[in-house]
């Protein structure tokens, strides 16, 4: 049940509305990362077949809709040793 004040705003929730992308506005932007950037390592969740399956319905849907785009990011990192790490990126303080 929706408070009748709340009803001018009901279309907004509904289907249609809910799955396209708000009109891009001058304060939308795209948040780059400095060339020198190291990502700090995060261990990654373990995931069962059906959890990764599951994430990747997920993502696939919201790629399509355009909520979500690849990343432009470094993903793996090659260690010393010749083994590649999948990295998470974390953010961490600046350090100005």
């Amino acid at each position: 049940m929706v408070s009748k004040r709340f009803y001018r705003w009901l279309k907004v929730f509904g289907k249609v509305e809910s799955e396209r992308m708000p009109v891009r506005k001058v304060w939308d932007h795209a948040i780059d990362v400095k060339e020198d950037f190291k990502p700090s390592k995060a261990k990654v969740y373990p995931l069962s077949r059906n959890e990764r399956e599951e994430v990747q319905k997920f993502v696939d849907k919201h790629l399509k809709k355009g909520y979500i785009r690849p990343s432009k990011s470094q993903q793996t990192l090659k260690e010393a040793n010749g083994t590649v790490s999948l990295v998470s990126e974390v953010p961490t303080p600046s350090r100005n």
